[in-house]
């Protein structure tokens, strides 16, 4: 099984965009990396997919198939750094990530 994808660097700042594609009966979670430096959270980002929103204001937006969810992580990071974790089933996603 393979996972195909593009990524920022773990010291990216939003704007950040991710490609990925999950294989068909596949589940993943893609972790989006931000920098937690100057106030940055994650009620302070939005989220989208192909354009739709899946988090907006700290809160996961339901409705795009194949997203089951979206939730602040951080663990094993260097100290300084967050992911919003995104967890998706089999397809190709095209995630984009900004500060509010």
């Amino acid at each position: 099984m393979a996972l195909n994808c593009s990524a920022p660097t773990p010291h990216a700042q939003p704007p950040i965009s991710v490609k990925v594609s999950i294989p068909t009966g596949a589940t993943a979670t893609v972790r989006l990396p931000f920098s937690l430096a100057s106030g940055g959270s994650a009620s302070s980002l939005s989220i989208t997919e192909s354009g739709v929103p899946i988090w907006v204001k700290g809160a996961f937006v339901p409705g795009v198939l194949g997203v089951h969810s979206v939730k602040p992580g951080t663990t094993g990071l260097p100290v300084g750094l967050g992911t919003m974790d995104v967890e998706v089933g089999s397809g190709e996603y095209s995630f984009l990530m900004n500060s509010n």
